[in-house]
């Protein structure tokens, strides 16, 4: 609705964006991303929009395995969103990728040791070479 808002109503989006952009930010992360999205001029959030709703969400899988820099990839079961096999592909995909299992959404907030140890090793061998 709002790409189709942007695309048939852009004079009457611009002019609210205009307004917008007129507005004091807060110094608040989120309110004043809000602010900043709304103030754009209504052709490049269209277009925005479309890239997100339309374009490619992910390399191909040639581009994928082209990638030949070191990756480290942290998942979790519990994830809504992303199924833990997701990880796991993309860990067999990526020619240097390597996959840590956490157990948890929370454990490097909440238990980071482990985890940290596991950046900790991976970045010690990514630099030692």
């Amino acid at each position: 609705p709002l790409l189709l808002t942007l695309h048939y109503a852009s004079r009457p989006a611009g002019l609210l964006a205009s307004v917008i952009r007129r507005l004091p930010r807060s110094h608040f992360g989120p309110l004043d991303s809000l602010l900043n999205a709304a103030s754009m001029d209504p052709d490049q959030m269209a277009s925005v929009l479309h890239g997100v709703l339309l374009g490619p969400v992910v390399p191909t899988m040639e581009e994928r395995q082209a990638v030949q820099v070191p990756a480290l990839i942290m998942a979790h079961r519990m994830d809504l969103i992303h199924p833990f096999s997701d990880a796991e592909n993309l860990a067999a995909q990526l020619p240097h990728a390597q996959l840590v299992h956490a157990r948890s959404p929370f454990e490097l907030r909440v238990r980071p040791e482990r985890l940290t140890a596991e950046i900790v090793s991976f970045l010690h061998d990514v630099w030692a070479d």
